[in-house]
């Protein structure tokens, strides 16, 4: 678990890092970016103990379990959403005290009629990317146990 967090953090720092110089003016912090890695590795950890209780069934026993990818999804997506919600919500006060310039770029271009703007939406990819990928790996090996009985 510890090389597996390790890559998942090294990858994010790269992702952020990157993805803040391309889709901003103002790039983030190679502190911020290691902070946001870090928290992720977080997520990563305790997103994937949500997972394992919420699949304990299907994972404990594989094939005993009959789930469609329907229900795996059913069972884990209001997790998810409010995992990778307070993942978003860290991220960004990481980015309003770590990387002030890119904090006053993305506070300067949202607006307070609560509609999507640019920046909003590259700071949601920036965020939410990586949090989908993990998830969809978690859905795919627990799909892929169901059919061990198979």
């Amino acid at each position: 678990m510890p090389v597996i967090l390790g890559v998942w953090g090294f990858a994010m720092f790269l992702w952020t890092k990157i993805m803040f110089e391309v889709l901003f003016w103002e790039g983030i912090t190679v502190l911020g970016a290691f902070l946001i890695s870090v928290v992720f590795m977080g997520y990563i950890f305790a997103f994937s103990g949500v997972m394992a209780i919420i699949f304990l069934p299907i994972n404990l026993n594989p094939g005993m379990v009959q789930a469609d990818i329907v229900t795996i999804v059913g069972k884990s997506l209001i997790p998810f959403v409010v995992c990778a919600g307070l993942f978003g919500v860290l991220s960004r006060l990481i980015i309003l005290g770590f990387s002030e310039r890119l904090s006053n770029e993305l506070a300067r271009r949202y607006r307070w009629d609560w509609s999507l703007t640019e920046s909003a939406v590259n700071f949601g990819i920036i965020i939410g990317v990586p949090c989908l990928i993990h998830y969809v790996m978690c859905i795919f090996s627990t799909y892929a146990n169901r059919r061990k009985g198979d």
